[in-house]
């Protein structure tokens, strides 16, 4: 296994206007709640002067960089980066109100867009099949079109978080607290570029997020065994799984998949 394990801070892992991560369709969807936006958000904030702090790990399954924006599979962690972008975009928000267009544009946009956030209309994260229209809703600010509760509910508990810092601490909180973010944190990445690694490590690797479900563990063992027998069989498997999950939208896959087995 070809494996190579990086530590980054956010602005070196996004600040790379030639990448577009990509959650493929068979992921799950966005599933984070307000336990998990508090603890991440409050690891950030409680951190003090010489402090460190670790994210977690992405899996990303990768291939030979080209010309042009190049697509980077997240095998692994896709819940933990999308929530990380949507912090950033409350922030870019509020630095967009405060007048701020260095730090709006420059600094968090950024990482948020491939290439001059103004001009730019490809996104740093690209969703599912299911979230990503509600993503690029978010991105707009169009909330109100949004139909995964779970991306709206983030966006709005970062924005009050944000508000009540600022009002009880000042103004200056705002900085400090983007810093921590995008240069004191860190996030271990794994490029693996053959698949059947990138699932087998994704089976084996704890992390902070929520237990993987019994949905999860069939996906990643059937995607396992479908990548040793082929690249062919491997991208059968996938579309096959997509379209499973895209005709199960709001129904418990975990009770579903029970139920057919048995």
């Amino acid at each position: 296994m070809n494996v190579t394990p990086k530590d980054f801070t956010l602005h070196s892992l996004l600040n790379v206007p030639t990448e577009q991560f990509k959650i493929p369709s068979y992921q799950r969807r966005y599933a984070w709640k307000y336990p998990q936006h508090r603890a991440l958000i409050e690891d950030i904030d409680m951190l003090l002067p010489g402090d460190g702090h670790l994210f977690g790990m992405l899996i990303l399954h990768t291939s030979f960089h080209h010309g042009g924006i190049n697509a980077v599979n997240v095998v692994d962690g896709q819940q933990r980066l999308t929530t990380i972008t949507i912090l950033l975009k409350v922030l870019m928000n509020k630095f967009i109100d405060l007048k701020d267009d260095y730090n709006a544009y420059q600094v968090v946009g950024q990482l948020l867009y491939c290439g001059d956030p103004k001009k730019s209309s490809t996104p740093k994260l690209e969703l599912g099949e299911l979230d990503n229209p509600d993503y690029l809703n978010l991105l707009k600010g169009d909330l109100d079109k949004i139909k995964n509760r779970n991306l709206s509910d983030a966006y709005s508990f970062f924005t009050e978080f944000v508000e009540d810092a600022i009002n009880d601490v000042g103004i200056d909180w705002l900085g400090h607290f983007l810093t921590k973010l995008i240069h004191t944190a860190k996030i271990i990445r794994l490029d693996v570029m053959q698949a059947p690694d990138a699932y087998k490590l994704f089976e084996t690797i704890n992390n902070r997020g929520l237990r993987l479900s019994a949905t999860d563990i069939l996906k990643n063992f059937i995607l396992g065994h479908a990548a040793k027998i082929s690249n062919e069989k491997l991208n059968e498997a996938r579309e096959i799984w997509s379209e499973i999950i895209v005709q199960l939208d709001g129904i418990p896959t975990d009770d579903f998949f029970r139920q057919y087995v048995c």
